[in-house]
């Protein structure tokens, strides 16, 4: 139709003057899909159905750094709404052994480590060892939190007068601040990366990106060189085989439901041999007496001053264990811990446990201060973790049991253990003749990120402080707090 520019002046004026009074209103669509039927049916408009289209095909992006290549953002979303929660930052500063132990750390090197020096919080969470820090004497410290977190922790900063001059709250993923937010070279690094069989969460990797990135150069005749002290500065993993009956039945009666024929009319059983590997590939979070345990730990030893992040991505860990004896029976209420590991004709291994410590100091000629996760220590919020073999290994005292565990890293901060172990029959009271004549091999697979908090469903057992000389050599390596 053609309007006369009479008509289409009338036309103009009246549309000058609804603009004057035009309301707008906002429609909200659960997705692109969503979008497509409302503009189908209701506005019958086929461009905005393909603008729904090109809207919802996916963008392809590249990482932006380090941790984009290689941490789902589901993962890391959930993982940061997880740590920006109040209970869970309580929960972790009400464990006396670890706070307390940080506390005395830093506070025993408060002239040689931290006074007049720059410091980062890598996670920082509440913001406990920035404060510690900034108590030890440091000049600068910046408190890297990458949760909603950091505003609680800018909050206790702002309202307390001898911290708000100090401390530098933000809020970031250590691996996207940017270069200009650090004003000066970091002499030292504080954080509390641990997870779980200490590396889950993979936030160590983290920190040793922070130290890389901020960390004080030697002089220029060394530029490629770090001047920097790590707080802890050491990490180490042990593992060591360990008897448990009554979790062994435990976790294996955890599949019986499925023996169901009849559940409400149907037949689950099809479901039983998929629920018993999934309940076996669960790892096992509680405390447990160190009686149970086979054999002297294995250690495993990293250093966090020079370790590169990328040499955490899979981490093998070689194991060769001796049997000295079979384990305290469960029901055996009168043996003595110490005696749990007597000599017994056969020797039941149910899994492989593991426990973490972590080292402050010691490198420069100064006392080693320990954080420990071992069992029969006081216990912490870590506990200790285990991994149980669907089919247990029989060996006997002497036996050496030999294998490898490795974890690999994924993209959802944590890590699937695999593991390899086998018998090797000395022959010790069967002759000569059959030494080394059998091997018995299992394998199996643990996820990390899968566990069974058995702790919150058992009584965990009592625990003393004399376990020092057994795990560090000395009663002195490590203080109870």
């Amino acid at each position: 139709m053609t309007a006369t520019e009479e008509g289409a002046t009338e036309e103009g004026a009246t549309a000058t003057a609804k603009a004057k009074t035009r309301r707008a209103f906002a429609l909200g669509f659960a997705d692109a899909r969503d979008l497509e039927r409302f503009a189908r049916d209701v506005l019958g408009d086929d461009d905005v159905v393909a603008d729904a289209n090109a809207a919802a095909a996916p963008t392809v992006k590249g990482p932006t750094n380090a941790f984009d290549s290689k941490i789902s953002p589901v993962s890391a979303a959930e993982y940061f709404r997880y740590y920006a929660q109040i209970p869970q930052q309580q929960n972790m500063l009400e464990d006396a052994v670890r706070t307390g132990t940080y506390f005395t750390a830093v506070v025993e090197r408060a002239r040689s480590h931290f006074a007049g020096k720059i410091v980062m919080d890598v996670g920082a969470g509440s913001g406990a060892l920035s404060f510690f820090a900034a108590a030890a004497g440091a000049r600068r410290v910046y408190a890297i939190e990458a949760s909603d977190m950091a505003k609680h922790c800018a909050k206790i900063v702002e309202n307390n007068a001898h911290l708000r001059d100090v401390i530098v709250v933000i809020q970031s993923r250590v691996e996207d601040v940017a270069d200009g937010e650090i004003a000066e070279p970091v002499d030292c690094f504080v954080s509390e990366p641990m997870g779980t069989a200490l590396f889950n969460e993979r936030m160590i990797e983290s920190y040793l990106i922070a130290r890389d990135r901020f960390g004080r150069r030697n002089p220029k005749n060394h530029p490629k060189t770090l001047n920097v002290t790590m707080f802890p500065n050491e990490g180490r993993l042990h593992v060591a085989p360990f008897r448990d009956d009554a979790l062994h039945a435990e976790v294996a009666n955890k599949a019986r439901f499925w023996t169901h024929a009849d559940f409400y009319g149907v037949d689950v059983t099809p479901l039983m041999d998929d629920a018993i590997r999934a309940y076996y590939r669960q790892c096992v979070v509680d405390a447990f007496d160190p009686g149970i345990l086979l054999a002297d730990a294995t250690s495993f030893a990293w250093d966090f001053t020079t370790i590169a992040p990328e040499s955490l991505e899979v981490i093998r860990l070689p194991t060769r264990f001796e049997i000295i004896g079979g384990a305290r029976d469960d029901d055996d209420d009168d043996a003595d811990a110490d005696d749990a590991n007597a000599a017994s004709p056969h020797v039941v291994v149910h899994g492989i446990a593991c426990w973490f410590d972590v080292r402050f100091g010691g490198d420069r000629g100064d006392r080693a201060r320990y954080l420990s996760t071992a069992p029969g220590l006081p216990t912490t919020h870590w506990f200790q973790m285990r991994f149980v073999f669907e089919k247990p290994l029989v060996a006997r005292a002497g036996d050496v049991v030999v294998g490898e565990l490795v974890m690999r890293g994924g993209d959802n901060q944590s890590y699937v253990v695999t593991g390899e172990m086998r018998v090797e029959t000395t022959g010790r009271g069967s002759g000569a003749s059959h030494r080394n004549a059998q091997t018995t091999r299992v394998t199996g697979e643990w996820d990390l990120k899968d566990p069974y908090y058995r702790q919150c469903v058992h009584p965990q057992p009592g625990y003393t402080s004399k376990q020092n000389e057994k795990w560090y050599g000395s009663s002195s390596a490590v203080d109870a707090n």
